[in-house]
């Protein structure tokens, strides 16, 4: 039986460093959590009454039940029963028309943001805060969203 070459052993082993950078995060992270509905339309998500503050950005839901203790059994809009949660008062942000804090909806949630500006097109250039100059963007006005009290 011939030895393999040295180029052989090289892209056996670049393929098998690709495989497990691929599978590794799958693994140490568990199965991706699927959205019911990975398409809800952002008019049901700006007619929700209520928004909740989760990893970072905040996110369309439904009110369950309100608890005597101030908390609020949650649905995220969209997503499975098994999100559902109780949250304070300080993870809530209800719509408030033009006078709250700013909101740009992105990658299906909403992130604080300030407006830097309006293009010509009605377009409106917003910074993310807390993220660096390298995420700002041009957004239409459907995107954005006031919300109550500071985030």
């Amino acid at each position: 039986m011939p030895r393999p070459t040295a180029a052989r052993v090289i892209r056996s082993l670049v393929l098998a460093v690709g495989l497990v950078l691929l599978v590794a995060p799958a693994l140490a992270h568990g199965p991706r959590q699927q959205r019911v509905d990975d398409a809800v339309s952002m008019p049901a998500a700006r007619q929700a009454q209520l928004f909740v503050e989760w990893g970072g950005s905040w996110w369309a839901a439904e009110a369950i039940r309100r608890n005597k203790d101030g908390t609020v059994l949650v649905h995220y809009v969209g997503w499975g029963a098994e999100w559902d949660e109780v949250v304070g008062p300080s993870r809530t942000r209800r719509p408030v028309g033009t006078n709250g804090a700013l909101f740009v909806e992105w990658g299906g949630s909403w992130w604080a943001a300030r407006v830097l500006g309006t293009g010509r097109d009605g377009s409106v250039r917003v910074h993310y805060l807390g993220w660096g100059s390298e995420w700002d963007e041009a957004v239409a006005p459907s995107r954005l969203l006031h919300l109550s009290g500071a985030p």
